[in-house]
This record gives structure tokens, sequence and C-alpha cells, in this order.
């Protein structure tokens, strides 16, 4: 009896010793998973670790029919490849070796900027298609805008200075109308931003939003030979013209008497012709210049169609960063000319409709008055109607 006895105690100890053990078994592995966990979670809330898609710029974008490169990239391949070979020199996008900074290489670069330009994306979703993070792709936005309007916009946004240059303008011009000696059109459209930390309501203009202004003169085939932004949506037209080299410097610019037209917005000057405000008293003549300058001033109003229709962001932006803003900008407008220079066909889907909300208009500012731009414009009354 008593060994029995002894069997069972022993039994029991090792039951206990095996249940004790089990236990043990249990917590450290309760623990392990655990740790694992904490090490899973650590992981994921890391930037380093965060999924992205790979290899689209490797991988997928070479698989694009030519097409749909354009369609998404609004320009064609040839036209990419040229800009990357010109875009290759600019120090603002050579390699720098920071630890832990890998570098973008320029072609890659310039798809995200031309990506950003031509879509109303944020950069959460176009970092996540390109493999970047939020911080990465806006700083490549930002150095291609920079490289672009720093290096490339002086050789192609140019003035036709040359007899050459300004007689084909003047030729193209006289096409649309009968007026002569004409070397460019100039207007202003409105580019849609957010509300700006710094004195909001100088950029709340008459139409009701916030802008900032882009005026520009182009030539006959719709490509800039003068542009500049930046001026808060509220500033009238002849403020911004005013200010711009195209009034400052005039007397170079223009000679003997080739001239620029615009809206009823501008005052008329030696260097600038506007249309008669009509209040009902205009005579025949007078209501003849202004069709004939109306119909060449339309190609001004068909650029900025064009370049918000390629360049879909022109239509809205969402950045606080003015010189960002006005960069971008301005590099729009210089791979406007570039696919014009290349003969790029216009998509239809790449036509704007600029609506009257897109065009400042005259505002109160009074025109300053000019008694030689109104007496030349007399003349021109006469020429057309009695050549």
């Amino acid at each position: 009896m008593e060994r029995h006895r002894s069997k069972l105690i022993s039994c029991i100890i090792a039951v206990r010793s095996i249940d004790e053990r089990i236990n043990e078994f249990a917590l450290n592995y309760r623990q392990v998973c655990q740790n694992d966990q904490v090490a899973v979670n650590l992981l994921t809330n890391r930037r380093d670790y965060v999924p992205k898609v790979e290899d689209y710029v490797e991988y997928t974008i070479p698989q694009y029919e030519p097409t749909d490169f354009k369609s998404h990239f609004r320009l064609e391949k040839s036209t990419f490849e040229l800009l990357i070979q010109q875009l290759g020199p600019c120090p603002e996008l050579r390699p720098r070796q920071i630890p832990g900074n890998p570098h973008t290489d320029i072609t890659k670069s310039a798809l995200v900027f031309l990506w950003y330009v031509g879509n109303l994306e944020s950069f959460r979703s176009m970092a996540d298609r390109f493999g970047l993070s939020q911080s990465t792709a806006h700083s490549c936005c930002k150095k291609v805008a920079s490289a672009i309007k720093c290096n490339l916009m002086p050789n192609i946004i140019t003035w036709p200075y040359t007899e050459n240059s300004k007689q084909i303008i003047s030729e193209g011009f006289a096409q649309l109308s009968s007026l002569p000696n004409v070397i460019g059109a100039v207007d202003g459209c409105h580019i849609r931003i957010k509300a700006p930390i710094d004195h909001p309501q100088s950029y709340f203009n008459r139409k009701k939003f916030y802008s900032v202004v882009l005026q520009g003169v182009c030539d006959h085939q719709w490509m800039f030979t003068n542009v500049m932004c930046g001026w808060p949506g509220s500033s009238h037209d002849s403020r911004v013209l005013r200010n711009s080299s195209v009034y400052q410097d005039a007397h170079i610019k223009f000679q003997g008497q080739e001239y620029i037209i615009a809206d009823t917005a501008y005052p008329p000057k030696t260097f600038l012709q506007t249309p008669f405000k009509d209040f009902g008293h205009l005579t025949q003549d007078q209501r003849r210049f202004n069709r004939e300058l109306c119909a060449a001033r339309q190609v001004i109003e068909r650029a900025f169609g064009h370049l918000k229709g390629r360049f879909r962001r022109l239509t809205q932006f969402d950045v606080s960063d003015p010189q960002f803003l006005v960069s971008t900008v301005l590099a729009a407008c210089t791979l406007h000319n570039v696919c014009i220079a290349q003969k790029e066909e216009v998509l239809l889907n790449d036509i704007f409709a600029v609506s009257e909300d897109e065009m400042p208009d005259g505002g109160h500012e009074a025109p300053r008055n000019d008694g030689a731009g109104r007496l030349k414009r007399l003349q021109l009354v006469h020429q057309i109607n009695h050549q």
C-alpha cells in the first residue's frame, strides 16, 4: 500500500512539473509574439518600409504606347528625350551624395514633374505611383521646375528682336487681320490658388476666387515671346503690364511702327494698340478696326487655352510656396513653346476653354491717357479702311 502511495505521489509531482513547463512555455510564447508584434509595428512605422509601387519608371513606362505616354505626361516621347538632354547640364539636377538620401536621376525627376504639372493628383498618390516619399516627390518637382525656368526658359521664350523674326510674325498676323506691323498679342489669365497665409485679400480677385496673374505675349503661332507670373489676382491688367519688361523696355523691344495688341483693359500706347470702347457711338471705321484687332488678338486666348489644357495643374494649385508656384507656371509656359516648336499635334482633350472667370478684366482702374497712342490708333483706323 505504501509503495502505491509513493508511486502516486511521484506521478503527481511529474504532472505538476509538466504543467509548470507548459505554463512557462506558454508565457514565453506569448512574450515572443508580443516582441515580434512590436518589431513588426516598429518596422511598418518606419518611412523606409512604407509599401510603394515598384518599378513604375523602370518597367511600366517603357511599355507605354506613344499615345499613352503623351496622355500621361503631356509630351511625346521624342520631345521628352530632347528635354532630358537639355536638362542634363543643369546644376539644380546634379547628383548630391548625401548619406541615407539616395539621389533620384534626371529622367525619373522629370517624369515626376511632368506628371505633377500635367495632372491634378496629390503628392501622396503621386509619390506612391513613383515609389518615392512625398518629400522626395516634392523635391523633384521643385528642382525640375527651377531648372527649366532658370536654364531653358531664357533660350525658349524669347522676344523677336531681329528684323527677320519680326517680319515673320507680322506676316503671320497679317493672315489673321488687316492690321499691319503686329508682332504679338498680350493678355493675362488667372491661375487659381488656395488662400495664401500672407495678405490673402490681395489675391482675392473680382471673379471671387484666389489667384495669381500670368501675363503673356504670344506670336501668331501661339508661342510665348514674353511671360510674367506672380502678381496677386486683384491686380489690374494695366498695373501688371507697367511692371513688366514689355512696358519698361519698350524703347528696346519696339522699333519703328511695330506694336502688340490687347483688349480694352489696357491703355493705348504707341507700342500697344487696343479696341475702341463701345458706348454705342462708334463709327463704321472704328467698328471695323475693333473687329480686325479682335480677330488677331484671339491667339493669346488660344495660347492660354492650350497651355492650361496640356498642363492641367495650372487650373488649380494647392501649394503654399509662392516661389515653387511661379517656377511651375513659367516652366509650363516653356514646355508649351517646346511642344509647338516640335510640331506636336494638339489632342482634343488638351484644348481648355478659358472661361471669362479665368481672364482678368479691366476692373476700375482708369487707363492712363496717352495722346501718342490714341493718335496712332486713329492712323491705323484710317489705314485699314482706306488702303
